[in-house]
């Protein structure tokens, strides 16, 4: 199984993203599953709707993204960009979750899979249907195969995944995990002061300091009074001895309690 099915790593500023989507390997040696056709999974919704979704899915915990919670993040950050964005571009910055929206990696035993392949396993017809599953792939690596669902990206999958391990003839199941390799990146943090969002925006990049060292730049903004307030910005970029250049701002304390939420 590919723990991590997809990293992301900061090459100079270029972003690369590999995932196990690029790395299927030939089915030609099972001609029962060679038939399977692979899938193309329903468009996405809009990235504004997305984001906001994915965001109210980590703020709440729950199986499914609460829509009031969704619909208030989404406006507020359409205000933040609109209001911020050109005067400080790193606003812009998107949400980068912990998991491929909407997929889930189902093992099956070999049975299963077979019985899969010729269209007669029904098991997880309920589940499919309840989690808006428009997609099934099958999915053949050197060391394990499996099933990748593609289900309503409004569903937190490693949730999801909890009710298809209860299936017959599943040994596994997992969100489709992601992550940045070395530790940063593009991302966007979400936090709660007195009832009001906050908003931390992140960009790493690529010391070009003999030391190689990785350095972030932050944008801090909160909601006060139902509108946004640019609280500042700030960058943890050191010098040769590994100081910090800048000092911590007087928001710091506040912001960088996002980072863990």
């Amino acid at each position: 199984m590919c723990n991590a099915a997809r990293y992301a790593f900061l090459l100079a500023v270029t972003t690369t993203v590999l995932s196990c989507d690029s790395n299927v390997a030939n089915s030609s040696n099972d001609p029962s599953l060679s038939d399977v056709e692979r899938c193309d999974p329903a468009a996405s919704v809009d990235e504004n709707v997305l984001e906001a979704t994915l965001l109210s899915l980590e703020l709440s915990n729950g199986l499914e993204a609460p829509e009031p919670l969704w619909r208030r993040l989404g406006e507020e950050l359409s205000e933040i960009r609109s209001t911020y964005g050109d005067e400080y571009s790193g606003v812009n910055t998107r949400h980068f979750p912990s998991w491929v929206p909407g997929q889930v990696m189902v093992e099956l035993d070999d049975e299963s899979l077979q019985l899969f392949a010729a269209g007669g396993y029904r098991e997880w017809d309920t589940l499919n249907e309840r989690f808006g599953v428009s997609c099934i792939d099958v999915r053949l690596e050197p060391w394990t195969r499996y099933v990748m669902l593609n289900a309503d990206e409004k569903y937190n999958p490693h949730l999801v995944a909890e009710h298809y391990r209860k299936l017959p003839g599943v040994t596994h199941a997992g969100a489709n995990g992601q992550g940045y390799i070395n530790g940063g990146g593009p991302d966007l943090y979400v936090g709660q002061v007195d009832g009001d969002f906050t908003y931390l925006f992140s960009q790493a990049t690529n010391s070009i300091m003999p030391r190689g060292l990785m350095y972030s730049e932050y944008w801090y903004v909160k909601y006060e009074q139902d509108h946004p307030v640019f609280v500042g910005y700030w960058s943890d970029e050191k010098n040769d001895s590994g100081s910090t250049i800048v000092p911590q701002p007087y928001w710091w304390d506040e912001a960088k309690t996002n980072l863990s939420d």
